[in-house]
């Protein structure tokens, strides 16, 4: 089952922007990035395979090369988001349109809906480079599983940026008792407190909040009680991160 999350916002050139927003050609990149939640701007995930994907293209109008010079196009560059860490990167798309590829693993788990992903009249950057070396990959646009390529230095408003992130987590023991943790749960649930107590079924959190509350029909995982106390379902748990600001 997929579970699907908002928080962060994109920022371009230091100012956060609404998803789906288009860079205007003449427009100067000096830098884009997801940094901590901005109300009314929050990029909606969908969580596949324990990492974090953008529903949408949360830029368009940027080319390869800005992501790149940026530090969000390859590699493993650690960001902090509301106080929790990731690794934020583009999909691997494949080097050709047969190529095993996150992307097509995405679909298989969450199903190729344009409600769900929003590909529609939309490419995005991709990290390879085509296997004939003639610009870097993306997908999209006519169907989910569209593979095209351009220039990395392409600017376009049908070309854009669907960042994915890879969450540090932790798996709560003992030993993390009096750290503050926020637990996602199977059922869409995410509640941020700190861990005082570990049951043979729960996990018990004090001082908590309500993060992001039930977003399937599937019964709460979350039990909430006087005192800003919580109980999270050790079974419905999907990660765990520690908060470390």
């Amino acid at each position: 089952m997929i579970t699907r999350w908002k928080f962060g916002t994109a920022y371009f050139n230091g100012e956060p922007a609404k998803p789906g927003a288009t860079i205007p050609p003449a427009a100067d990149i000096r830098s884009i990035s997801v940094e901590d939640t901005v109300r009314d701007n929050e990029i909606r995930w969908v969580l596949v395979n324990r990492l974090f994907i953008a529903d949408r293209c949360v830029l368009t109008g940027v080319s390869w090369d800005n992501l790149a010079a940026s530090n969000v196009a390859v590699g493993y560059n650690g960001i902090s988001i509301d106080g929790l860490l990731y690794r934020i990167r583009l999909l691997k798309l494949g080097e050709t349109d047969r190529a095993p590829n996150e992307w097509e693993e995405a679909l298989k788990e969450a199903g190729d809906s344009d409600a769900v992903w929003h590909w529609r009249n939309q490419f995005f950057w991709g990290q390879e480079t085509s296997a004939a070396g003639t610009g870097r990959v993306a997908r999209g646009f006519t169907l989910p599983r569209n593979w095209n390529h351009w220039t990395p230095s392409s600017r376009a408003a049908y070309i854009g940026w669907r960042p994915a992130l890879e969450p540090d987590t932790v798996h709560p023991e003992p030993e993390l008792i009096g750290e503050k943790l926020l637990m996602r749960t199977n059922t869409g649930e995410a509640v941020a407190g700190r861990l005082a107590d570990i049951t043979d079924y729960d996990f018990l959190l004090e001082d908590a909040v309500r993060i992001q509350a039930v977003g399937s029909r599937k019964t709460p995982a979350v039990k909430r009680w006087p005192g800003k106390r919580a109980a999270v379902e050790k079974d419905a748990l999907v990660m765990a991160q520690q908060y470390v600001f």
